[in-house]
C-alpha cells in the first residue's frame, strides 16, 4: 500500500540510513524480525544524540526501552 511504501522509505532513509548510520540511536530488533513477528523496532537515543538535539518532552510521549505501555 501507499502508506507502507511511506512508512518503509521513511523509516529506511531516516533511521537507519542516518540517526543509526551515525550513531545517534540504538535499535533493539531487526528489520527481518519485525517482517516476521509484526513487532515494533525499539530504539533509545545515545548520548551523541542528546548532545545535537534537544527536544522538549511535554510534546513528545517518551517511554523508557523495556517499560509497560
Amino acid at each position: 500500500s501507499p502508506i507502507e511504501t511511506f512508512s518503509n522509505c521513511l523509516w529506511t532513509r531516516n533511521f537507519s540510513r542516518f540517526l543509526n548510520f551515525f550513531g545517534f540511536i540504538e535499535t533493539y530488533g531487526t528489520e527481518q524480525e519485525v517482517a516476521i513477528t509484526k513487532r515494533k523496532i525499539e530504539l533509545s537515543t545515545t548520548p551523541a544524540f542528546r548532545s545535537v538535539f534537544a527536544l522538549d518532552q511535554a510534546k513528545f510521549a517518551f517511554r523508557r526501552p523495556g517499560a509497560s505501555a
